[in-house]
């Protein structure tokens, strides 16, 4: 490397390391909860709708545990005490929260935008849509790109549709990135999609289906959720702002799908993290979504949406529903797909994901993509409908997944969506 270039680049490192400020982290710890008995998971499913202070990353699950974020000395005594007086275990999970915010940012001699995808790093959202536009321009047989919709602060929402053989096929739905500080799960989407374009082995695939992916559905967050602002790398929500006097911004667009919104699993508070908007399809992203998710004919099979973390496949329904029966009319064909998937998917790195009914698992989550995709735009009884993935891990390192499994989390998403591909085309489930 020249003596200029050495220069430029350790400026580039000095600037962006004085503008993240990482140790606005060091007081926050993340603490365990669990096991959670009935009354357990019941409490704390409860004072996750309630709190405005407890960060929860990861939601109570009967019989497993909640993750809680605290942010300083106060805010740790009121949860220990907490969970003490209820009776919960708990334990100090996550010390060193500041250590693993600065190793999740993107490689500093490589800051800006424009760089080569080589997921190795998390990329800016402008990374991600300038290589969209490489691989439309050449693969151009499989690939055409465009915006579906803007975002509040007026970014373009990118799509990408892959197949060689476009408008015969059976269509295919993914989103990934619709919770902000969920980084992994746009890198991981990526990462499939370079596997389909550019793998020969996928080629039967993309000739069979016509498959529209989403790699980033809340640009305005995850572009937040990189800068230099506060607290800002765990931020979850949209940017929207409807004028709040305590100067909170955003919905939670995992709770803004018209379909049972606002039945459990959210609140009205424009300062919550689940805050489920003014109303129905409030943010530009959830509406640009959903007007092009029904355009698509046939539906789609499956619909799927990629988070983070928690290794998981959730099957609708996951609003509150009345009666005992919280199962979709096709959960029997995706929980049979979707587990030959994650069987598919452990054999990359013995990484096991639990499949299961969204309620049961967590708790009632209304107005969420899955529900949206199997109540309304999967509405035939003779498809199968919508879920969602949480991926790697179960919280060593929770949100902040090191740069460096990246690639094993992008093997791991394509290895499961292979199979589901494969049972879209033909499959051995009960329909």
């Amino acid at each position: 490397m020249s003596r200029k270039n050495f220069l430029i680049v350790l400026c580039a490192v000095l600037v962006f390391a004085e503008a993240i400020d990482f140790s606005q982290y060091r007081e926050w710890r993340v603490y365990r909860a669990g096991p959670l008995n009935d009354l357990g998971f019941d409490i704390l499913g409860r004072m996750e709708v309630e709190t405005l202070t407890w960060d929860f990353w990861k939601s109570p699950s009967r019989g497993g545990f909640a993750d809680i974020c605290v942010h300083n000395a106060v805010e740790r005594e009121e949860l220990i005490n907490f969970l003490q007086e209820n009776d919960i275990e708990f334990e100090l999970w996550m010390e060193d929260v500041e250590d693993k915010v600065a190793g999740s940012y993107y490689d500093l001699s490589k800051s800006g935008d424009n760089r080569a995808i080589d997921w190795t790093d998390y990329y800016s959202y402008n990374d991600i849509v300038t290589w969209l536009g490489e691989l439309e321009a050449t693969y151009g047989d499989r690939v055409s790109i465009e915006s579906i919709g803007k975002t509040f602060e007026n970014r373009d929402i990118m799509m990408i549709k892959i197949g060689k053989n476009f408008g015969s096929g059976k269509n295919i739905w993914i989103d990934a990135g619709i919770h902000a500080r969920e980084w992994i799960a746009p890198a991981a989407t990526t990462y499939v999609i370079n596997e389909l374009v550019t793998n020969p082995a996928y080629d039967a695939l993309i000739s069979a289906l016509d498959i529209h992916i989403v790699p980033v559905a809340n640009p305005d967050g995850y572009e937040f959720s990189r800068s230099a602002n506060p607290d800002a790398r765990m931020w979850r929500k949209t940017r929207s702002d409807y004028g709040n006097p305590l100067g909170c911004f955003g919905v939670d667009p995992n709770r803004n799908f018209e379909y049972h919104w606002g039945e459990g699993g959210t609140l009205d508070s424009q300062c919550s993290d689940i805050y489920l908007g003014p109303s129905p399809f409030s943010e530009p992203e959830t509406r640009a979504i959903s007007d092009y998710a029904l355009t698509l004919n046939p539906p789609p099979p499956f619909a799927m949406s990629v988070h983070s973390y928690g290794q998981m496949v959730l099957i609708p329904w996951g609003y509150d529903v009345s009666s005992s029966n919280h199962y979709c009319q096709n959960y029997p064909q995706i929980e049979c797909v979707a587990q030959k998937a994650a069987d598919a998917l452990e054999q990359v790195d013995q990484h096991t994901f639990q499949v299961g009914n969204s309620f049961e698992i967590y708790g009632a989550a209304a107005g969420a993509t899955d529900d949206y995709y199997t109540g309304v735009v999967q509405h035939d009884a003779k498809g199968y409908g919508g879920f969602t993935i949480e991926l790697r891990d179960k919280g060593r390192y929770g949100f902040l997944l090191p740069p460096d499994q990246i690639e094993m989390a992008g093997r791991e998403l394509m290895a499961f969506t292979d199979v589901m591909f494969q049972n879209v085309i033909s499959t051995t489930c009960p329909k």
